[in-house]
């Protein structure tokens, strides 16, 4: 059996944004520490929480984005 192009696409696509959630999620979680299967990232979350107060959020988007800042 031969998936069809358009069967193709929507899964490349689906994925993508699955993949991409998954980053947004992991970036507004503001943990310092995060491990996952064999990687391993330590974060300064001060440093970025400085750069999203800097940083005015998105138009198209800006009642998803609220920020808190939390010191």
């Amino acid at each position: 059996m031969v998936l069809s192009e358009t069967f193709w696409i929507a899964f490349v696509s689906s994925m993508s944004a699955t993949v991409l959630v998954c980053l947004r999620w992991g970036y507004k979680s503001k943990c310092n520490h995060i491990e996952c299967c064999c990687m391993k990232i330590d974060r300064d979350i001060i440093r970025e929480e400085a750069i999203d107060i800097i940083t005015p959020p998105s138009p198209n988007n800006s009642n998803k984005m609220e920020r808190t800042i939390s010191l």
